[in-house]
């Protein structure tokens, strides 16, 4: 599993404008992490995306956070036992 997680974050950063992602367990213990996302962040990516959950508890879907800064963006998504956050360069307009 650990050899697989590893090829699908190595997939998600040749990505153009990704600068780092992760992926945490339903705990918030990071499962992996590349490029600018800490490790560390797992715990508060986990729960971010527990409470995005809450806002609309009659929703059958998990929703996506997005968090945006002048520079780039997180995205996080959660998708059964794991959430996953991706940080995008924003795009020049």
């Amino acid at each position: 599993m650990e050899k697989e997680l590893d090829k699908h974050l190595e997939e998600t950063m040749n990505t153009h404008g990704v600068l780092g992602t992760l992926c945490a367990d339903q705990h918030g213990l990071c499962l992996g992490a590349k490029g600018s996302v800490s490790t560390d962040a797992a715990g508060m990516v986990t729960r971010l995306s527990e409470l995005a959950g809450q806002l609309d508890p009659s929703s059958e879907e998990d929703p996506i956070v997005c968090i945006e800064s002048d520079a780039s963006t997180l995205m996080i998504k959660k998708h059964d036992d794991v959430t996953m956050a991706i940080h995008k360069a924003k795009v020049p307009t």
